[in-house]
């Protein structure tokens, strides 16, 4: 922007859109990527960030800022400007249409690209046959993590979860039968919407996450997965 009105950087914005947020992002895997991208203009760029701008933020959005808020010094929270509404008469003055994104409203053309995971991750796509299933094999460490992020184009889907001890779980011909029920197979009706979920503090072994289309004769179905498991650490508190 500044080469093309030949003109100085006067200093960077932020613009966060937060639509489609809603009670299924609150969890502790996506309130701790908030708080990461927050706080990206803080550590990056202290001197220049001029305004970071929250558009269509819920009214839920207040309980999840309050944590959020909570990695950025007070410098820094003062440049926060959040609304409702899907543009702010301020950001509409410094950034000219020609610039602003057209998904915002402006006439630059943007691909905003494949959809990314809420850690950060891109999704792995997966053509589920009818009457078949998919299975994705996650190890976790003893009081360690497990987190899942999916949805469908447009079709349900039933999911569970199942934990085997130790070596029990040898490969994709185990049934998962033989496995402890974590999560209990059921129909997700979220089509096109993510399902969500981070288990915490969890048994150290084997987790087997089962995507069932079993019960379709004719039809098969898109999915779209991320799972995310490991050791817990301290970064996944996220401060009050």
């Amino acid at each position: 922007g500044a080469a093309r009105y030949n003109a100085p950087l006067k200093g960077a914005i932020l613009v966060f859109d937060l639509k489609g947020f809603g009670a299924r992002h609150l969890n502790t895997t996506c309130i701790r990527l908030l708080a990461q991208l927050f706080s990206i203009g803080q550590s990056k760029y202290p001197e220049s960030l001029s305004r970071i701008f929250v558009l269509n933020a819920p009214t839920l959005f207040s309980g999840v800022w309050n944590s959020v808020k909570g990695v950025l010094n007070e410098r820094t929270r003062k440049k926060v400007v959040m609304t409702n509404k899907g543009m702010h008469d301020e950001l509409k003055a410094l950034v000219p249409p020609d610039i602003m994104p057209d998904f915002l409203g402006g006439k630059c053309p943007c691909n905003i690209g494949e959809r990314i995971a809420s850690g950060g991750s891109t999704f792995t796509a997966v053509h589920i046959p009818a009457r078949n299933t998919h299975k994705v094999v996650a190890k976790v460490p003893q009081g360690g993590y497990l987190g899942w992020e999916f949805f469908t184009e447009g079709k349900d889907i039933k999911f569970g979860v199942y934990y085997f001890q130790n070596d029990s779980y040898i490969d994709n011909s185990t049934p998962v039968s033989s496995g402890e029920v974590v999560r209990e197979l059921s129909k997700s009706e979220n089509k096109g919407d993510c399902v969500t979920e981070t288990l915490t503090d969890l048994r150290g072994g084997t987790y087997v996450l089962l995507f069932d289309n079993t019960y379709s004769m004719m039809t098969s179905k898109e999915l779209r997965y991320c799972i995310d498991s490991g050791a817990a650490s301290e970064d996944m508190t996220i401060p009050g």
